[in-house]
């Protein structure tokens, strides 16, 4: 058994890096190697790359022009050995555990980890040296000044960053409840969010992300979820596999939540389900309001 950890990423080195080293700790049985597929980044990205000493074999895709998500992960499908690919985003620390956790799923079931929200990294451009927004007023920033994440924090005090972020966004909530539940099996196409999902390369293989989604944001793992849970895989929460996202700012939220789920409703019949998830994540009903119409 061999696991491929595959991120895609663009313009964010400063995360990303910290992601690298929080994969350092990554202990286990599983063997695993990490695929980094660097999609038409412009900052500091492919030099960091270059630079940075990874313990693990780590493979460096290298796109001249972005592909967008789809085609990243795709591509970074591809190159990868393991026999289960586990998809992570560029701006997550991994708990060690995660790679035995998601290796020890049955060869024909989906994988979703936790992913644990941090939020007030949303105001940092660096979170490990504190580099804030310049916009923010004088008072937000010296109220968060104290808010970082350091290499050294990571790699001797991991501990702590578990215990002080706990909180989880509306669409984790969400997942909790579905896959909690056989009574909405049929909303557990939720569950594929990229940041934390393993698939065995047999299904990726017969089911990659679809590019057309190019360069937008927010749907292209949903779709893969409807198209896998329609095909008849099981989607599974996996115990020990938590990441802990590195918020950053995203004004836009809304409008992209209403785009990518039109985009997904165009594609797929399990339209009143789609738009009882996208009402949901705009605050316009609860989830006990959007559980109880599903079943209906």
């Amino acid at each position: 058994m061999m696991l491929s950890l595959v991120i895609p990423t663009h313009n964010k080195w400063p995360r990303l890096r910290l992601t690298l080293i929080s994969l350092e700790a990554v202990q286990g049985e599983i063997p695993f190697e990490v695929v980094i597929v660097n999609d038409g980044s412009t900052d500091e990205t492919a030099k960091g790359l270059t630079d940075y000493a990874a313990p693990y074999p780590l493979h460096v895709v290298q796109h001249a022009q972005p592909l967008g998500r789809s085609g990243a992960r795709n591509a970074g499908a591809a190159v990868s050995t393991g026999d289960r690919i586990l998809f992570l985003d560029d701006d997550c620390l991994v708990v060690p555990t995660i790679t035995d956790a998601h290796g020890a799923l049955p060869d024909d079931v989906v994988g979703h980890g936790r992913i644990y929200n941090m939020p007030y990294l949303k105001f940092f451009l660096d979170p490990a040296l504190g580099t804030l927004f310049p916009e923010l007023p004088p008072r937000r920033r010296s109220s968060l000044a104290e808010q970082c994440v350091t290499e050294e924090m990571i790699r001797s005090s991991f501990d702590r960053i578990v215990a002080e972020n706990r909180k989880v966004n509306a669409l984790e909530r969400l997942t909790d409840s579905v896959l909690a539940s056989a009574a909405h099996r049929d909303l557990a196409w939720v569950a594929c969010a990229g940041a934390n999902l393993s698939l065995p390369r047999s299904l990726m293989e017969h089911h990659p992300f679809d590019v057309s989604f190019g360069l937008n944001w927010g749907a292209e793992d949903l779709d893969l979820g409807i198209r896998l849970l329609r095909s008849g895989h099981e989607i599974r929460q996996v115990e020990g596999a938590a990441v802990y996202h590195m918020d950053h700012l995203r004004s836009d939220f809304d409008e992209q939540v209403r785009r990518s789920f039109a985009e997904l409703a165009d594609r797929h019949p399990e339209r009143e389900h789609i738009a009882l998830v996208r009402q949901f994540l705009l605050r316009e009903i609860t989830l006990e309001d959007l559980l109880r119409q599903s079943e209906q």
